[in-house]
């Protein structure tokens, strides 16, 4: 673990000793939701845990639904997949209540609050005023309210959902926002902080009707939360950002029975909950600041809690990146978890392990390629074990999008890679993976799907433009590359005449020609392309017109095999190996191409797309305009790969 980056305090709290550290709880830290969608602001109460979920978004805004999960079964459940967006869920005992927006499923802007029973299934609307985010306990539901907002700003409102009556909280001048209740105790803040840098902490005692005050210090204090006769808040007096920035705050409580206020956490701490003797927060001493300008916010924000009988500080999670917005019931603490891609929530058993339910899915399953000498590729996955008592994880496989998975391996308990290099290269289309924890005929849902391409070539990844094409001339027969070990195409590299003719007779499907008398003065039979090049210049071969009749006939018939390949050469040997006849005249498609040279008509026949079945060979070097077709430059193998599958149809 990190340094802490703030001084031990040891603090006075109700008569007990507080010390800013200490043993840790031991506890047990569990997955709850890792699906692949973010899931957001949780609310636990006894062995229920409620959460905002974005599996199925849609719409013009952020649409979530709300969705449940039981601790004591490992049953996920979905409490409401309604049109439009479903957040901020609440849930006491039985009682799951949310904010609303299926009246405005587009925009997301009217709001109301309906209720779910989870004992009888039944989802029921609250008639409310208002539009803000509810909190919920026993029979009396909270929100704030901004059916005034036009006039004297947002209230504090309350609702019985025995009597079914309304009634209000705070109306007084100004906004109220941020509500919090815990028996007959309503607690908020006055003004929210979405309301400006200001901001106190008040109170209502709904059985005498009395509204006070709690905390009226200086600068900001927001979010409270309350439990019995406790209230903490995130508190900035002491904060030297305020009011620009407000990212030192600290976490204070006050007990209503004593009217004693304490310092909990010295900061950085933000947006505590309570649950009896539980206190947690999100907490920065590990994290650092990211700035833009004047602007800060935290990274990498951890969950701390502590026991207020003891005084006992614990982490309850401490991973990379973000974990934030805690809520707490009883044994059990849940947060939103930025570990993963997306946003998971996680929960955390104060005392031991919790039930033990179905297996939680494996997740943040990852592919990458390794690349080594003598066509050794290895694919290797890495994944995040969810689960505490799997005996097993089962990895599949399948090629392409279409393809059928297939079991490949079986991975021992607690393992989090496997590498997988039993597979055939040169298949141009991704391989994807998945896998599952397996426990006892119990199988977890699988993992996120993880994919990767296979290169051939050490020299052509999949990111090259010409990657495919290289990969269809392998599987073709066409092409070896230019080194086997390591495995190497160098398609950088020009493309000799002896080189195109092992390419050309390959790709048009033709053999090697071994003649007794050499037709080239130049290609002697010793030389290793002779067979090719002789096959190439065989006019029998190619129905009475060879790709080829040489470069020159004085001193005599020469081939120039070492001469590299220029573009218009190019699109001479394609014309006339794949058994096409040059343009009868040219259009001057192209700039830098002579319209009376001998190499128009073949290079306008290439880009001509009638003659290659719709798609033409090459479009040029240059679209322009005006277009340019570079007919003196060299070939590279990698162009060459392009010209030839396109030329020959050859499959990618």
């Amino acid at each position: 673990m990190k340094a802490r980056l703030f001084p031990l305090v040891i603090l006075i709290a109700g008569g007990v000793l507080l010390a800013a550290g200490g043993p840790a709880s031991a506890g047990y830290e569990f997955p709850i939701c890792t699906n692949p969608a973010p899931q957001y602001h949780p609310a636990v109460s006894g062995n229920i845990v409620v959460w905002a979920d974005q599996r199925e978004p849609s719409g013009e805004c952020i649409v979530t639904d709300i969705y449940g999960y039981d601790l004591s079964t490992g049953q996920e459940f979905p409490i409401c997949v309604e049109t439009g967006d479903q957040s901020h869920p609440a849930i006491s005992g039985n009682i799951v209540v949310w904010s609303d927006g299926r009246l405005d499923p587009v925009h997301c802007l009217m709001r109301t609050i309906y209720g779910y029973d989870l004992s009888t299934h039944s989802e029921f609307p609250i008639p409310t005023g208002g539009q803000g985010y509810p909190a919920i306990d026993g029979n009396i539901m909270v929100w704030a309210d901004g059916r005034n907002s036009a006039t004297s700003g947002s209230d504090i409102y309350g609702y019985n959902l025995s009597t079914h009556v309304e009634f209000p909280i705070c109306t007084a001048p100004g906004n109220q926002g941020e509500p919090a209740i815990s028996g007959n105790i309503v607690v908020w803040a006055s003004p929210p902080h979405s309301s400006g840098p200001t901001g106190d902490i008040y109170g209502c005692d709904l059985s005498t009707g009395q509204t006070f005050p709690i905390c009226t210090a200086q600068r900001g204090q927001w979010a409270p939360a309350v439990s019995g006769n406790i209230v903490v808040w995130e508190d900035h007096r002491n904060d030297p950002t305020w009011p620009d920035m407000n990212i030192y705050g600290e976490i204070y409580g006050y007990d209503l029975a004593t009217h004693q206020e304490f310092h909990y956490v010295t900061g950085p701490g933000f947006n505590p909950a309570i649950s009896g003797n539980i206190l947690t927060w999100e907490d920065t001493r590990n994290g650092h600041l990211d700035c833009e300008g004047t602007h800060c916010s935290w990274v990498n924000r951890d969950i701390y809690a502590r026991k207020l009988s003891t005084g006992e500080e614990f982490p309850v999670c401490t991973r990379n990146n973000e974990q934030r917005s805690p809520a707490v019931s009883g044994n059990f603490i849940v947060w939103t978890d930025e570990t993963g891609y997306y946003e998971d929530i996680w929960g955390y058993a104060i005392e031991g392990q919790p039930p033990v339910g179905p297996l939680p899915a494996p997740a943040n399953l990852t592919a990458s390629v390794f690349v080594g000498p003598y066509y050794q590729r290895k694919v290797n996955l890495a994944w995040r074990d969810n689960s505490s008592d799997e005996t097993a994880f089962q990895v599949e496989r399948k090629q392409g999008a279409s393809g059928t998975w297939a079991l490949i391996y079986t991975a021992a308990p607690n393992a989090t890679t496997y590498s997988d290099s039993n597979f055939s290269i040169g298949y141009t289309l991704p391989t994807y993976y998945r896998v599952r924890a397996y426990r006892a005929g119990v199988y977890s849902n699988y993992s996120n799907e993880a994919s990767a391409l296979i290169p051939i070539f050490n020299d052509v990844l999949p990111t090259a433009s010409w990657w495919q094409y290289v990969e269809a001339l392998w599987r073709r027969g066409v092409t070896r590359g230019c080194s086997d070990a390591p495995p190497l195409y160098c398609p950088y590299q020009n493309v000799s005449r002896a080189q195109m003719a092992v390419f050309l007779c390959k790709a048009a499907g033709k053999g090697a020609l071994n003649r007794e008398t050499p037709t080239f003065c130049d290609v002697p039979k010793t030389d290793p392309s002779y067979a090719w090049i002789e096959r190439l210049a065989d006019s029998a071969s190619w129905g009475g017109n060879p790709p080829t009749i040489g470069c020159t006939w004085f001193p005599c018939k020469k081939f120039c095999p070492s001469s590299p390949v220029l573009r218009d050469e190019m699109a001479a040997f394609l014309v006339r190996a794949t058994g096409k006849l040059p343009m009868p005249s040219c259009s001057g498609v192209f700039a830098d191409v002579w319209a009376g040279g001998w190499a128009c008509p073949y290079v306008e026949r290439l880009t001509d797309p009638a003659s290659w079945g719709g798609a033409a060979v090459t479009s040029g070097c240059a679209q322009g305009p005006p277009r340019f077709y570079c007919p003196k430059l060299n070939v590279t193998r990698g162009q060459m790969a392009v010209f030839l599958v396109r030329a020959f149809s050859i499959p990618l």
